[in-house]
């Protein structure tokens, strides 16, 4: 079954706008937002296709856990209310301030490009799925988003909380002298915690590392946040051990913005 989009419109022509998201030195060069029609149970039935990527594998839906607890240790309460997704597009020489959900306030980072989802942050139903001993060179994200991709006709997207546990994971660390990433390998006991936002654009490899994991664009990269700074999920390099559970929702509209000067 492929699901049918609601009617594009403007964001001029939409009320709420949301103050969670701040933008610095800018003109948006158009706006445009999409709305979602599929339900939680809509998107649960389309990614039960995950299971065949991995030898367990299981998905519901759920009453969101308190996230502000351990694992998780986020300022979020939970994955609820008025769920928005912004896509961004930026020159690469702009800053631009997204929500740091373990500390509070706004971050400024260089980017060519960021998904952000935003939320009332309250308790509600999600979408919970775990999953064991991957069988692709695909990550679990990468493997949600091309199946989103290939399902829905519109843009939608999921945001959550993905804990990773067993085994070592590789992520991607931004070097303290200069904006190029490293790669560093990190084992996942105790649990690593990341945030991100899946859209279902087309998945786009970009490299592949000497493990055999794939590399796809940054903006997909599901997020961590420590005291040493910010650092980007690729894969685990351990299938059999490495266990995914991971709490996500649907958002409401995708709204879509294109930056091409600063003001």
């Amino acid at each position: 079954m492929e699901y049918l989009p609601k009617d594009f419109e403007d964001l001029d022509d939409v009320e709420d706008k949301d103050d969670d998201l701040k933008y610095k030195n800018h003109d948006f060069d158009y706006e445009r937002t999409s709305w979602n029609s599929a339900t939680l149970k809509d998107v649960r039935d389309v990614l039960y296709e995950l299971r065949e990527y991995f030898d367990e594998f299981k998905i519901a839906v759920v009453a969101c856990p308190c996230l502000t607890r351990s694992p998780y240790n986020l300022d979020v309460g939970g994955l609820s209310g008025n769920m928005n997704i912004f896509e961004t597009d930026f020159p690469l020489n702009m800053l631009i301030e997204i929500p740091d959900l373990k500390k509070g306030p706004m971050r400024l980072i260089p980017s060519r490009s960021i998904n952000i989802f935003v939320c009332d942050r309250r308790p509600g139903m999600v979408l919970k799925i775990r999953a064991k001993g991957r069988k692709t060179n695909y990550s679990i994200i990468t493997l949600i988003q091309s199946i989103l991709h290939k399902r829905f006709s519109y843009k939608m997207g999921l945001g959550g909380v993905l804990s990773i546990k067993g085994g070592r994971m590789v992520q991607h660390v931004k070097s303290t002298s200069s904006d190029f990433l490293n790669e560093q390998y990190m084992d996942c006991d105790p649990v690593q915690t990341a945030i991100g936002t899946i859209v279902n654009d087309p998945v786009v490899i970009v490299g592949q590392q000497r493990d055999g994991v794939f590399l796809t664009n940054n903006c997909y990269m599901f997020h961590f946040f420590s005291e040493n700074g910010q650092s980007l999920f690729i894969n685990d390099v351990t299938p059999k051990e490495t266990e995914y559970v991971g709490y996500f929702n649907v958002a409401e509209k995708v709204t879509s913005m294109v930056v091409t000067k600063s003001v």
